[in-house]
This record gives structure tokens, C-alpha cells and sequence, in this order.
């Protein structure tokens, strides 16, 4: 009963009781399926499983918060999670923030996850662009990407042309000599039709 009752919503794993909760593998797993979070209900034992951690975090990425410190720090783990959700940068080991590989995934994924990279990362012209470039699935959650990039990228003409033809609203990210100028005002009028 517990096992399909996960199945169907596994938000219903906090509902059963605290031996299946907490030990069963197969309940636990098939939760994570269909409610990455659940993960927040079992045991640390079970937070540490890869197994079960895999699939929390294919169905919600920012489920790696739940995860034990060890897998949370995991390269293979983080880079799973931002795929998943670009956000899910937050929640993985600090050190991961510097990785590169994984700031890129993120930041490809979800621009504004640019705010949980590394200050040197956010000094990287190429995981700067990446992030206010999109393509995102929504842009104007992207509008915040600009704002978390190095200073000196708010006043690099290709970077926010780049940002404002991806979200107009990046514009009042970028430094005042570029908010005014005509190409760049008109790009990100142009994007949203406002032109």
C-alpha cells in the first residue's frame, strides 16, 4: 500500500511510518522518483545512498540539499543536480562554487544560479556570458544575472548586449554609461516588444 501510494506522490513517504520512512530502500527510492524531496524524510543512511540521491535529484534537482555532506560534495552528484535545476548550485559543497565544469552546467541552465558561483567564477567571462546569454527556458528569471557578475562586466558592452537581448530587464543591471546607450536600450526594448 505505502509503496504505491509513494509512487503516485511521494510527498506521501512522510506519511508512512518511521521503520518504512526511515529504511526502506524501495519505498524511499520510489518516492525520490516522483518527489525529489522526499529525500528530506528518510535516514542519513539513505541520504548517502548514491541509488536513492540519483534519483532524487533527476526528479528535482535542488533535492541535493538533502543529500549527505559527502554526496553533496560529490563532482559526479553536483553536476547531476544543476543539469537538472541550475539553482540546485546552492545547495552542493562550497568547493564545487570554483568548479568550472559545474558553475557552466549551472549557469546554462538557470542564469540567476551565477549568485552562488565563486568570485572568481563570476569573473569569468565565458560562465559571465553563458548566464546572461541564455538561451533559458524563461528569461526573465534570468533578469538577475547581470547583477551577480563581476563589476566590471556591467560595463562591457558585449556582455550586456548579450544579457538585455536575453532579458531586457538586465539593463538595470549594467553600468550607467551603457544604460543609455541607443543600441543597447533598443535591444532590450526590442526584446520585449516595448520598441
Amino acid at each position: 500500500v505505502v509503496l504505491e501510494a509513494v509512487r503516485q506522490d511521494g510527498l506521501a513517504l512522510n506519511f508512512a511510518s518511521s521503520e518504512i520512512r526511515l529504511f526502506d530502500r524501495e519505498v524511499v527510492l520510489e518516492a525520490c522518483k516522483t518527489y525529489g524531496a522526499a529525500l528530506m524524510f528518510t535516514s542519513p543512511d539513505l541520504r548517502a545512498d548514491r541509488g536513492v540521491v540519483h534519483a532524487a535529484i533527476a526528479q528535482d534537482g535542488e533535492a541535493v540539499r538533502f543529500a549527505s555532506a559527502e554526496l553533496s560534495a560529490d563532482r559526479e552528484v553536483a553536476l547531476r543536480a544543476v543539469a537538472q535545476s541550475g539553482w540546485a548550485l546552492e545547495f552542493v559543497a562550497g568547493q564545487l562554487a570554483d568548479d568550472r565544469q559545474v558553475v557552466l552546467a549551472a549557469v546554462g541552465n538557470e542564469g540567476g544560479a551565477l549568485a552562488f558561483a565563486s568570485e572568481a567564477l563570476k569573473a569569468d567571462r565565458e560562465v559571465v556570458l553563458r548566464a546572461v546569454g541564455g538561451p533559458h527556458e524563461d528569461p526573465w528569471r534570468e533578469a538577475t544575472a547581470l547583477f551577480w557578475a563581476h563589476p566590471a562586466f556591467k560595463a562591457d558592452r558585449e556582455v550586456v548586449l548579450a544579457a538585455v537581448r536575453n532579458c531586457g530587464v538586465q539593463l538595470e543591471s549594467a553600468a550607467d554609461k551603457l544604460r543609455f546607450d541607443p543600441e543597447i536600450a533598443e535591444a532590450a526594448g526590442e526584446q520585449h516588444d516595448l520598441g
